[in-house]
């Protein structure tokens, strides 16, 4: 596929987000980069981990805190649980003040600022906040499939908060649906294509980098 293919596929994308249906070469990705359903194997191994340090899969490597609903969840607590304050402060103070007990309520009037604020912590920060504003467990992503991907995709996976074990086994969060039809996969096919441009080009057919 040339620059020019790409171009129009990013153009169409944003009328039509449903490459599974449409977008050929959208499809011959997924097909290339994702090998094989390997979920008994997969099973076996992480069980084995229990009692053989040296098993290929370990549930000590398998992180499935869910950062990513952690964030929805921290944005609509706040958003419907702090009342405004008067006196105008950065919300990283106001959050450290809420953290040493010296401020009840957050200041959230910029409502944008305040979900990249949010969606910008690192996960480290996240725990933290969830412990001061939430003060329970955070979201465990749960796993029902896990097939062997390319590497080049893995590295896409683990990019988008996915989970890879032992460089390309994927664990997928979803079952009973084409791979294609996976939003994950999509976008990381959407952001692979729009690395092809410019920040300057993106611009021009309505995309940011």
């Amino acid at each position: 596929m040339d620059k020019e293919k790409a171009k129009q596929i990013l153009i169409k994308y944003k009328e039509k987000t449903d490459l599974f249906n449409w977008c050929d070469e959208y499809d011959k990705f997924v097909n290339d980069n994702v090998h094989c359903l390997v979920n008994e194997e997969a099973e076996y191994m992480l069980k084995k981990s229990y009692e053989d340090d040296e098993s290929p899969l370990s549930y000590d490597d398998l992180d499935l805190n869910d950062y990513e609903t952690l964030k929805e969840t921290l944005i609509y607590e706040i958003e419907n649980n702090y009342k405004e304050e008067e006196e105008q402060k950065d919300l990283r103070e106001q959050i450290n003040l809420i953290s040493n007990g010296q401020l009840s309520y957050l200041n959230i009037e910029d409502k944008e600022n305040f979900k990249d604020y949010i969606n910008d912590l690192d996960d480290n920060d996240l725990s933290l906040l969830n412990d001061e504003i939430l003060n329970g467990d955070i979201p465990q992503k749960e796993l029902f499939q896990w097939f062997i991907v390319s590497s080049h995709l893995a590295e896409h996976i683990k990019e988008h908060n996915g989970i890879i074990l032992n460089c390309n086994w994927f664990g997928r969060e979803c079952f009973g649906q084409s791979l294609t039809l996976d939003y994950m996969f999509i976008k990381i096919y959407i952001d692979i294509l729009k690395n092809w441009f410019t920040e300057e080009e993106l611009k021009e057919i309505g995309y940011t980098k």
